[in-house]
């Protein structure tokens, strides 16, 4: 990782802390809404980003943070 993406992923960390979003060991702080760094613990989450990358060849997608707010969230019937 170079400077500049530790910078920005430092901002982005302190950004959900100030917010309420996560504690300073990254532990979720609401109740409907998860934050994961790199991997989600949410089956779904990992199958969308099982061919999601970047550029379009189907092979896995592997975002510094994923944020996943209930509200938003609809489950498959199938």
């Amino acid at each position: 990782m170079i400077a500049s993406e530790k910078v920005t992923d430092s901002l982005v960390v302190n950004m959900l802390r100030v917010n309420g979003y996560i504690d300073g060991n990254f532990r979720p702080l609401k109740k409907d809404v998860f934050v994961w760094a790199n991997r989600s613990e949410n089956r779904t989450v990992d199958d969308l980003l099982s061919k999601a990358s970047k550029r379009k060849t189907e092979k896995p997608g592997y975002p510094e943070f994923i944020i996943l707010d209930k509200k938003y969230y609809r489950r498959n019937s199938s």
